[in-house]
């Protein structure tokens, strides 16, 4: 991966989602390690949370900054939901994290914000889309996904490993994050959470707008094939890393 991100001349690195991060000592001393990595290719890693992460330790340990960035190292951050960005030549990316555990009746809920394996922080609110606003944008990148016939196609042979509870409860939280996607009217969001990998090109009908092409790329879960690309932003190309 170090050299696949060095020989591309990638500069910054996206992780959407499954960051885990709960401040515990090692994961500490591995953030500063990789701080150092990070230094050595002149690169800096921007953290869009997903549905695993401490959000307690995060807002505990680490109080945001005037643009609700939380930094975790010098070259580490952790972006809000809502941010937003543009290139030199105009593209906008923004970026839209959260996703509501399918998993959720077997989850644990913390005590006194420590412990547990479950934090309402993971669910998208209608806050979060305030912040994003409605300007149009040109990549999204989220941990969730929205809703294509595809994905609902390649999730179905998998549904009955759920409780009709978890279903519901994973159903409302892409339900959110799809009126997110309808209200930026993006032409690309680039996702994790399904640990699996699609690329699909399809037609979204809102129905109070009217009906426009989207093309939802999903990253795979760590460290398996097709778990990392490098994108470029400009021409909207997303190429496969092989490690």
């Amino acid at each position: 991966m170090r050299l696949a991100v060095s020989s591309r001349g990638v500069r910054q690195i996206h992780v959407l989602g499954g960051f885990v991060w709960h401040g515990a000592p090692k994961e500490r001393r591995d953030l500063e390690w990789l701080d150092e990595v990070l230094e050595t290719q002149g690169a800096q890693l921007l953290i869009t949370g997903g549905n695993s992460e401490g959000y307690d330790a995060l807002e505990r340990d680490y109080p945001p900054n005037h643009d609700e960035h939380r930094s975790l190292t010098e070259r580490i951050v952790w972006l809000p939901r809502g941010w937003r960005g543009a290139t030199a030549a105009g593209t906008t990316v923004a970026g839209l994290g959260g996703a509501d555990s399918i998993d959720r009746p077997r989850r644990q809920p913390p005590v006194g914000g420590r412990g547990g394996s479950w934090r309402p922080q993971e669910q998208l609110t209608d806050a979060d889309l305030a912040a994003l606003g409605t300007a149009h944008v040109d990549v999204l990148l989220a941990h969730d996904a929205p809703i294509t016939t595809e994905l609902t196609r390649r999730l179905e042979p998998s549904r009955h490993r759920w409780t009709t509870a978890g279903l519901d409860y994973a159903n409302d939280g892409q339900q959110m994050f799809h009126r997110a996607v309808e209200q930026v009217r993006r032409q690309l969001v680039v996702s994790g959470h399904y640990h699996l990998h699609l690329d699909t090109t399809e037609m979204l009908c809102p129905a109070t707008a009217e009906s426009f092409e989207i093309r939802s790329v999903i990253l795979s879960g760590s460290g398996e094939p097709a778990s990392a690309a490098v994108l470029d932003v400009g021409r909207q190309v997303v190429a496969m890393l092989e490690f």
